[in-house]
């Protein structure tokens, strides 16, 4: 398959990404197309880039609407995943007892 990528940004910095599928030769007519939100978390190691999907239903107008609330969607998952696969270590080092809350510092950043 073969895509064809336009990156979109609004006033406020959210990042997203139309990829429409290309058919043939270069055939840019197809209407089918997916929706990537790019954020980057802020880590005690500097920025980590991340992307996101957004539903397959949206519109472009859709997914800057509903950005903030996808993209925090997203970063809740990936942190409870990470927790559960212990790949995140707090920077202080201390690994939460699973009665503790876990806070590994992330907030979302602007370019």
């Amino acid at each position: 398959m073969y895509y064809k990528i336009q990156n979109y940004i609004d006033d406020h910095g959210h990042q997203v990404r139309q990829l429409k599928e290309v058919l043939g030769d270069l055939d840019t007519k197809n209407p089918d197309c997916k929706y990537l939100g790019m954020i980057q978390l802020g880590t005690p190691q500097g920025r980590f880039p991340i992307e996101f999907s957004f539903p397959e239903n949206f519109t472009l107008e859709q997914c800057f609407e509903k950005f903030e609330e996808e993209g925090k969607k997203f970063v809740e998952e990936f942190e409870k995943k990470a927790r559960e696969a212990s790949l995140i270590v707090p920077a202080s080092g201390n690994i939460p007892s699973p009665n503790q809350q876990f806070n590994p510092g992330f907030k979302f950043v602007k370019k």
